[in-house]
């Protein structure tokens, strides 16, 4: 879960980022790398043992060679990622190539150096200006939906993709949680379906719970940050720690009392997988799917720095009810495991119970759509393969591709070798000189690349 200020989020959406791709990198470069790494882990991470146990072995694991075969600064980064989570047990650690200076205290000092006092205070009012039209934007509980819709019997059936609540003013509209809220209380039973929920921020957790849970000011969980260096960086290790409560201003009358039913998959990640268990506890909700992925550490700004940028959590998530809080590495077990492909009909059946619903039409608040508008190649076929933090595949006439293990996306043909998703602007495939497809160059929302070959 992300646990970030105003100003961060702002700059994502902001500030075109980048990627160093070269093909290969001298060893030197990667050595800073690796050094500078351990560095940060030693310095941020949650656990200082796991800490110490994740910097030595990249180091050990560099020195001996194990490395190596990565072709780019993308590949090695990611075979980087591959050994932190393994050792840590820590989905939320990743490992880029750098993706924006910004927020690192020197590149920030590198960017305003040159400007005259005027045009120094023409960016700071500029950034105070984005601050405050993103506050209010956070406030307003924009999540990502999917259908929003009542399905016969009076069920209702809300599908959110993320916890991120900054959905950006100039995105264009969106509906909000009070809409949605004031739909669904006409309903007899709520379908939540979080499968493939990518998370989001720990702010928003709270914010939504609340809206199921009957009582105002009830306690929800608490997060811990660890500090280990004071603002001079002396070594004094410190922990600041926030309680979370459902919020008195939610009006929460209206969806206490439905019978929940709440859908998850083993793309489940993060914040999603808090909500999940809150409403379980205080909702007696019904879980219906497969393990969630069991990560729920919390972390701040990204770490940028010359040869990388970094996610590396400095807190973790408790409940201070329970001695054993089973979440982060773990993972939410369902009530009933279902299939990914069938989840969706076991819950239906429950929540109508038998009853004839025969006649009735589906109304929606809000309708994804067939997102596939491409046409079926049979070329497709040849896109399909292992490259490293990518995999595409195909499931019946539409190509997929699952980033990271974490977010599986339709892709959409927009010329040949060329296609686009829903998080990424495009994903365009490159070939060698006997036209054959080796490798992809992902170009995120946020704009920076990445580019990774096909594993033989």
């Amino acid at each position: 879960m992300r646990h970030r200020s105003i100003q961060f989020i702002w700059s994502v959406s902001f500030f075109c980022l980048f990627s160093i791709n070269a093909n290969s990198q001298s060893d030197s470069i990667r050595r800073e790398f690796i050094t500078s790494l351990s560095q940060d882990l030693l310095r941020y991470y949650v656990y200082a043992k796991d800490a110490e146990r994740m910097a030595d072995t990249i180091k050990m694991r560099f020195e001996n060679g194990l490395y190596n075969k990565a072709k780019n600064i993308d590949e090695f980064a990611y075979e980087i990622t591959l050994d932190l989570r393994r050792i840590g047990k820590d989905r939320h650690l990743t490992v880029t190539s750098p993706q924006a200076d910004f927020f690192d205290n020197d590149g920030y000092q590198r960017r305003l150096m040159g400007l005259t006092q005027k045009q120094v205070q023409a960016e700071l009012n500029i950034i105070k200006k984005k601050m405050e039209e993103q506050k209010k934007w956070f406030l307003e509980d924009n999540y990502s939906y999917g259908d929003v819709k009542m399905l016969p019997g009076k069920v209702g059936y809300l599908k959110i993709k993320n916890f991120e609540g900054r959905v950006s003013p100039e995105k264009g509209k969106s509906i909000r949680i009070a809409d949605v809220v004031n739909f669904l209380k006409k309903s007899t039973s709520i379908i939540l379906d979080l499968r493939d929920n990518s998370g989001g921020n720990v702010e928003q957790v709270g914010r939504f719970v609340s809206y199921f849970i009957g009582l105002p000011n009830k306690y929800l969980f608490t997060i811990q940050m660890y500090v280990r260096y004071d603002s001079n960086g002396i070594q004094k290790e410190s922990e600041v720690t926030k309680k979370y409560f459902s919020s008195p201003q939610i009006n929460n009358n209206h969806l206490e009392k439905k019978k929940l039913i709440i859908l998850i998959n083993s793309r489940t990640f993060s914040a999603a997988e808090s909500v999940v268990y809150l409403l379980k506890k205080n909702c007696s909700a019904t879980i219906i799917g497969e393990k969630t992925v069991g990560a729920t550490h919390i972390y701040g700004n990204l770490l940028t720095r010359k040869h990388y940028t970094a996610i590396i959590p400095t807190g973790k998530c408790i409940d201070e009810e329970r001695v054993d809080f089973p979440l982060e590495g773990e993972g939410v077990q369902p009530d009933i495991y279902a299939k990914e492909d069938s989840a969706y009909e076991v819950a239906y059946r429950i929540a109508i119970a038998n009853r004839d619903v025969s006649g009735s039409k589906i109304e929606y608040l809000n309708r994804e759509g067939n997102i596939f508008t491409g046409e079926y190649l049979p070329s497709f076929s040849e896109y399909t393969g292992d490259y490293f933090k990518a995999k595409i595949f195909r499931i019946d006439k539409q190509l997929f591709i699952d980033y990271d293990g974490q977010h599986r996306e339709v892709l959409m043909l927009k010329s040949k070798d060329l296609f686009k998703s829903e998080s990424f602007m495009s994903i365009d495939f490159f070939r060698d000189s006997k036209n054959k497809v080796i490798g992809v160059t992902l170009k995120h929302n946020e704009g920076f690349l990445e580019v990774f070959f096909l594993r033989s």
